[in-house]
């Protein structure tokens, strides 16, 4: 019980007493002049079912009291007037009508045009973290006696230390390499027993994971984000918990999780839920089957369940200052309960943005879950952004294989141009690599050339586009034996490292290379307009090369990307309709000046980014 006001208190969940018992209230506290004004509070103590609440406010009603089966919770339905400030009383009376506790629940004054807060969009280039894998600051939190698994960095899927103030240190690093926004993967806590590391299931939905940091931390690190211009998404998991969170140890009720007579994953196939033909079965067991055997599947459907996940994103968004949402596994809840959720986050901050992780294969399937749908099968979903996995596996097989009617640079031809099918593919989250996936060295044998083309291609084609980190070193991921391959520690991060990419100490040639190129390329795309949200207009790939223009205007730049393995020289007659009017091409990376006029000379293996002129 210790441990457990500890961590309490470390979360800033409001405790008061009851009779030698510890009551917690979640939401921890909410604030002033808020649209989402009708709160449930989820108070949890042993037998405080049985206890009646009153609030002592002239500007907050109690709409209602729900108690769940559970004898230890109770749900109060409570209504902020406009008029309300500083907070209100809570007190708890017996049936005596004696008052055995009471609690002052803090309304706070929300950050001037909290509402207002810009999401990141396709002007950004996203910098994902895994944070236990990226840089020790704090060596003395990497074991914590109140939580189970302990630090061990010999293990591939064990805790290496990583922290918050780890990454605040480098956010130096990551702003010159022309990054705009930093997603991290989960940081809430993760009390489990094994392979906690990755922060997927989740025991504390309001406080920090104490191996990472503190609140205050966390509160520290978007501050120095937004001081040195970098915009921060958090992720967040609404399809499961960690089976040693309290919810899931002691439901409310026993519908707060899809329940099974044994254990039952999903099928982990969403194209099921768009599938006009697909079965009830594949769809309840796509929705309801638990994702791993310590993840506890919450049921969507029931409406407090709802309600505690929507009050814990706005309270995250607006406690912590924050740009953005990554919602994990987004196919996986409920598909009509996640739209009135995106709904009611985007009603509080109309200019936020949130992408769903939809790991799916193919466009048609991808843009069923964007909102505003054209596909006549769709429902609004309200998500304005969705992972592109279609065309990651593009790019993959367009740098490995040789090019064909359908095969090679076919491959993203064939997938951009079902790009009819979204109703904003600018909107996209496109990406080479991130830490559920082969790492894209890997996956192109570490080949710098290959590299050059991939980096060049995401940094120009539409979307957003989002780097994890050490792609910029060419990371590989080996062994293949688990994930924690793929989220392998980064070099420099712990004392004694004898690689330090932050200092630039011990580096090959061949990672510095890499490097500078893509930062060359990111700080020049960060002030380009015409590439955030120009038009895009490609052409059918010849012998091997890729050309495509962005334009808006009053700018235009060309693409050239060649993949063959000699000089080729690229006839020009038939870009016309994107060269007309432009007498000269600055290419960004070689630092050269080319007459548009008949051809142009491609050096092997090599991407060209011109900016014409006129």
């Amino acid at each position: 019980m210790r441990g457990f006001l500890i961590i309490c208190l470390l979360a800033f969940c409001p405790v008061f007493s009851f009779a030698q018992n510890t009551v917690t209230v979640e939401p921890p506290f909410w604030w002033e002049g808020m649209v989402y004004n009708k709160l449930e509070l989820l108070v949890h103590g042993k037998n405080i079912s049985a206890l009646q609440p009153k609030i002592i406010s002239g500007s907050v009603t109690l709409n209602a009291v729900v108690r769940p089966e559970s004898p230890n919770y109770l749900i109060l339905q409570v209504e902020i007037n406009n008029q309300a400030s500083g907070g209100f009383q809570i007190e708890l009376t017996d049936k005596k009508g004696k008052t055995s506790s009471s609690y002052w629940f803090e309304l706070k004054k929300r950050a001037e045009n909290s509402a207002q807060r810009k999401g990141f969009n396709s002007s950004d280039a996203v910098y994902l973290i895994l944070p236990d894998r990226f840089a020790n600051a704090d060596t003395t939190n990497d074991s914590r006696p109140e939580l189970i698994e302990k630090a061990n960095r010999s293990k591939s899927l064990g805790r290496h230390g990583g922290d918050i103030k780890g990454i605040t240190q480098n956010l130096g690093y990551i702003s010159s390499l022309g990054f705009t926004a930093v997603w991290l993967n989960p940081v809430q806590e993760n009390n489990q027993n094994a392979s906690t590391y990755h922060g997927y299931a989740i025991t504390d939905f309001y406080a920090i994971d104490a191996r990472l940091g503190s609140n205050s931390d966390y509160l520290e690190f978007v501050e120095e984000c937004h001081k040195k211009g970098l915009k921060v998404i958090m992720d967040m998991v609404f399809n499961h918990c960690g089976t040693n969170n309290k919810l899931a140890n002691d439901p409310p009720s026993p519908d707060w999780f899809n329940q099974w007579p044994e254990f039952t994953r999903p099928n982990y196939k969403g194209e099921v839920i768009s599938d006009p033909y697909a079965s009830d079965y594949d769809k309840i067991k796509m929705n309801n089957g638990w994702f791993d055997v310590t993840m506890a599947d919450f049921n969507q459907k029931n409406p407090h369940v709802l309600n505690y996940l929507t009050q814990n994103s706005i309270w995250w968004i607006e406690y912590a200052g924050l740009n953005g949402i990554r919602m994990d596994t987004y196919p996986y809840p409920d598909k009509d309960a996640m739209a009135v959720w995106a709904k009611t986050v985007m009603a509080e901050y109309p200019y936020f943005n949130i992408v769903g992780e939809s790991w799916l294969s193919l466009p048609s399937h991808t843009a069923f879950w964007q909102q505003n749908p054209k596909l006549p099968a769709g429902e609004n979903t309200n998500l304005k952004s969705v992972t592109d996995f279609p065309l990651y596996y593009s790019v993959i097989q367009a740098l490995n294989e040789p090019d064909g009617w359908f095969e090679g640079w076919s491959r993203i031809y064939n997938i951009l141009s079902q790009d009819f099918l979204y109703p904003d593919p600018q909107s996209l989250l496109i990406f080479p690599d991130n830490h559920d996936i082969e790492r894209f060295a890997t996956s192109i044998g570490a080949d710098f050339a290959k590299y050059k083309l991939g980096m060049v291609f995401y940094a120009t084609t539409r979307g957003i586009p989002q780097f994890y980190y050490g792609t910029e070193l060419m990371m590989e991921s080996t062994p293949y034996s688990d994930h924690g391959s793929y989220r392998r520690d980064y070099p420099g991060g712990w004392p004694g490292d004898s690689i330090n990419a932050f200092l630039s100490f011990g580096l090959s040639q061949h990672q510095i290379m890499a490097r500078d190129f893509l930062k060359e390329i990111l700080l020049w795309r960060k002030d380009k307009e015409v590439v955030h949200t120009g038009k895009l207009k490609h052409f059918l790939p010849e012998n091997n090369v890729y050309v495509y223009c962005r334009y808006n205007a009053n700018e235009t730049i060309m693409v050239v990307l060649n993949k063959n393995t000699e000089t080729t020289r690229l006839n020009l007659n038939r870009f016309n309709e994107c060269l007309s009017g432009f007498a000269m091409g600055y290419d960004i990376l070689s630092k050269k000046e080319f007459e548009l006029k008949g051809s142009l000379l491609l050096e092997p293996l090599t991407p060209i980014i011109l900016e014409l002129k006129k």
